[in-house]
């Protein structure tokens, strides 16, 4: 994460009111150079992507599916899907021509304990990686980060209830 940096998080919920005020100022400075980065994708996304990811922030969802197609060329993954949940609301995020898809967790823990790893969608991050690329990072409340890069157009959002 470039702007929503896991322990700028963390410090927001010290105890200490200092430490607590500083980072929720530079929580607010972050968002706004975020916003200023995530603006720039408007034309490299699908119409209506941009729109969703301006409106909705998926914070609190939890994942409720995974799925990972590979292709038999390249054995990368061709496709990769997400399903999210808020208890109310179903969203199911598809991204395609990826060219990487990573989970990473601080405690080096391993996928066996995916689900309780994971927890909570915190904040996510839409940056260009170069003309042709983007990526989409995810920071979820345990510290795990999900980092998937795509081509451009490479990544759709639908509601479902």
């Amino acid at each position: 994460m470039k702007y929503f940096k896991n322990s700028i998080w963390e410090l927001i919920n010290s105890e200490d009111l200092v430490e607590k005020r500083q980072a929720k100022e530079l929580w607010k400075l972050n968002a706004k150079m975020y916003w200023t980065e995530f603006l720039k994708l408007r034309k490299r996304l699908p119409n209506g992507v941009f729109d969703i990811f301006e409106k909705n922030d998926f914070h609190d969802f939890e994942i409720k599916e995974c799925l990972i197609q590979h292709t038999v060329a390249n054995g990368k993954p061709a496709q990769f899907q997400l399903k999210i949940t808020d208890g109310y609301e179903e969203w199911v995020i598809q991204y395609s021509n990826i060219n990487k898809l990573c989970f990473k967790f601080d405690d080096d823990k391993c996928i066996e304990n995916f689900g309780i790893n994971i927890d909570c969608w915190g904040y996510h991050e839409l940056l260009e990686i170069d003309e042709n690329n983007i990526s989409h990072e995810i920071l979820f409340s345990s510290g795990t980060t999900l980092l998937v890069c795509f081509e451009n157009k490479g990544l759709s959002v639908e509601k479902v209830k």
